[in-house]
């Protein structure tokens, strides 16, 4: 979600404040004085200065939009998004006029914390304004109008009809754990899943990412251990198994001091595949694939049934600044092909992730927040036409997505199960 710079209602705000006396005469001294402060503090980046201005100035003046603009900005800036929401909607229902984009603000801040009728009714004000009378000379603002609009309009309907019938509930606790688990793979036979946990590293300093697995016995998981051979001191993530059970498509990232450790790659994270040895029951450290990998940023790949095509995602740099899933095949030496951006409708400016290739070849499950959605990373299904290319998309619609993140859905080949990794609180 792209934050709004509500910077320039702040200072024009000032502006109107130290210049006009009907505004000077509404406003005491000492609240004046207090925001003049927060003004230098937040200039400085000094956030916890501001706000503590910014309060006295709202304890002397509690209708002081420009402080409440101000403060609004100072939450965005930290991360704050619910505080931010509180103060912005303050501001706006006391005087919009310095930012009337502001309503828009809200509008989207409302939908990507799930509060799609307060979203709505913060559009409905920002329709009532002379800058949306005059949107169509501003592109930019158009474009943002229309896809936040869409998402809620979504969001709203999605809610009202949700899936009916379905079980959802976390896997019990032999699997998940007081840390975060994500990227599953199952093989096809169901009775192996292998996935990510974020743990405690070795040194105590940083948190990484190591695979562990379980195996389906007497109608349950066993307890989840560590997978022998591959994981190391560093990250090892998004693993994708052969239906087989004896290669594993993973990613690895590099260290600022270590690079890749003991592995050869080339940019941030690259793929790499390991196998399994049946003597030993100990996986290798993974080769380097090769062509599909470059200066920038590979992970999350998943693997086709008959382990010789395969999807992941590429970013430029890093995950978080737009990714694209992309395509390669693997030829009849056994090498990894030069990789190209899947044809059809999936691909956008945003971000498309945590693929998952349904072992029917045609059914793409894949995480994303450039098609309509419940604000997040909304899980999505694409199909593959007969012409070869991907056709819309189609959101598996509430409960299966909420305004939080869901991704790394796996489904069994007969489509009754899957498992998914999201950041809810719960599944009620």
């Amino acid at each position: 979600m792209s934050k709004y710079n509500l910077l320039l209602a702040v200072f024009t705000g000032l502006f109107l404040t130290l210049n006009s006396g009907q505004v000077t005469a509404q406003v005491s001294r000492g609240a004046l004085k207090a925001y003049e402060k927060a003004i230098d503090a937040y200039a400085s980046q000094d956030y916890e200065t501001t706000l503590f201005e910014l309060g006295k100035a709202l304890k002397k003046h509690p209708e002081y939009s420009e402080a409440l603009f101000l403060s609004a900005q100072t939450h965005l800036d930290l991360s704050q998004d619910s505080l931010a929401k509180i103060d912005l909607a303050k501001a706006l229902n006391i005087d919009d006029s310095p930012f009337e984009t502001g309503w828009l603000v809200l509008a989207d801040l409302d939908w990507v914390s799930g509060d799609y009728k307060e979203g709505l009714y913060a559009l409905d004000q920002f329709e009532r304004t002379v800058t949306f009378r005059r949107i169509n000379t501003n592109k930019e603002l158009k474009s943002k109008y229309r896809w936040i609009k869409e998402g809620l309009d979504f969001s709203f309907d999605a809610v009202i009809h949700p899936i009916l019938g379905l079980d959802l509930s976390p896997l019990d606790l032999s699997i998940n754990s007081n840390f975060p688990e994500y990227y599953p793979t199952m093989t096809l036979d169901g009775k192996t899943l292998v996935f990510t946990r974020r743990v405690n590293s070795s040194n105590g300093m940083y948190d990484h990412e190591d695979f562990f697995t379980s195996t389906w016995k007497d109608s349950s998981w066993t307890y989840a251990e560590r997978l022998r051979g591959v994981n190391t001191e560093f990250n090892e993530g998004a693993p994708s198994i052969s239906g087989d059970g004896r290669t594993i498509i993973f990613t690895a990232c590099a260290s600022p001091r270590d690079g890749f450790g003991d592995r050869e790659g080339k940019g941030s994270c690259d793929l790499f595949e390991s196998r399994f040895d049946e003597v030993t029951g100990v996986w290798s450290i993974g080769e380097n694939l090769g062509k599909p990998n470059s200066s920038a940023w590979e992970s999350q790949p998943t693997i086709s049934s008959d382990g010789n095509f395969l999807v992941f995602a590429r970013a430029r740099h890093t995950r978080g600044a737009g990714s694209d899933l992309f395509g390669v095949r693997r030829g009849e030496d056994g090498e990894w092909g030069v990789p190209f951006s899947l044809p059809g409708e999936i691909n956008t400016p945003y971000e498309e992730e945590s693929p998952f290739l349904h072992p029917d070849g045609k059914s793409l499950y894949f995480s994303s927040n450039g098609h309509p959605g419940l604000g997040g990373l909304d899980m999505f299904v694409s199909r593959k036409g007969d012409d070869g290319l991907w056709g819309v998309p189609v959101n598996l619609g509430y409960p299966l997505n909420t305004y939080n993140n869901e991704n790394s859905l796996l489904v069994e080949p007969d489509g009754d199960f899957a498992i998914f990794a999201t950041d809810r609180l719960n599944t009620s």
